[in-house]
């Protein structure tokens, strides 16, 4: 394997390690607790590939605001395949990390009510220790994650928290962001296993 193979699979994994310990994954025992007729169509969707239709699907009721397929975006279906979420222009490594982390952050916070997003917020804020210094533009931005990740620790009402990343543009207000995901001219797609086998992994660089 040659040396550029071996820092790209290296890479990857890093990703998907990120992807997986950002967020604290609810185990769920299949047999207790009965899947729904749309977990079922993305569960076989995300195995038989197609995770451009899985995230589709799910969008439907997510972009409504439904607290439980936001809640299962996050804390199952992006550790299970690896999702990625759409987007408007290529992703390389270095604008993978950021491009997968900022997704799920948001997708987090306009779930604030939800009592295990809340839960975990006051345990963990941002999960900023988790994250590579690369996803932030610069010390401003890190500052900034820093003032939201420090408001859900401490404080109760988490809405006060969500309202100052929008301000300080930490995430878009909930109706541009569904607006962006909307019009996103790149499918959601799933990070290929074993690794990528180029520069650009997300589909047509």
């Amino acid at each position: 394997m040659g040396i550029k193979r071996k820092v790209l699979l290296k890479r990857y994994n890093w990703i998907v390690f990120v992807a997986v310990t950002l967020i604290t994954p609810t185990i769920v025992n299949a047999k207790d607790v009965k899947a729904t007729t749309l977990e079922i169509k993305v569960a076989r969707l995300l195995d038989g590939g197609d995770c451009a239709q899985a995230w589709k699907e799910l969008w439907r009721p997510a972009r409504q605001r439904d607290q439980k397929t936001l809640n299962d975006i996050v804390f199952a279906v992006i550790p299970y395949r690896a999702l990625v979420p759409p987007a408007y222009f290529p992703l390389t490594e270095n604008a993978l990390q950021s491009h997968l982390i900022s997704h799920m952050i948001a997708l987090k916070l306009y779930n604030w009510r939800d009592p295990e997003v809340s839960a975990e917020f006051d345990k963990y804020g941002l999960s900023l220790d988790s994250n590579p210094q690369e996803i932030f533009a610069n010390a401003e931005t890190h500052s900034d994650y820093q003032r939201v990740d420090s408001c859900l620790k401490t404080r109760k009402d988490k809405e006060t928290c969500v309202r100052l990343a929008i301000e300080l543009k930490v995430i878009p207000p909930f109706d541009s962001y569904v607006a962006m995901m909307d019009h996103a001219p790149r499918d959601a797609f799933c990070l290929p296993l074993p690794g990528p086998k180029k520069i650009h992994i997300s589909p047509d660089p």
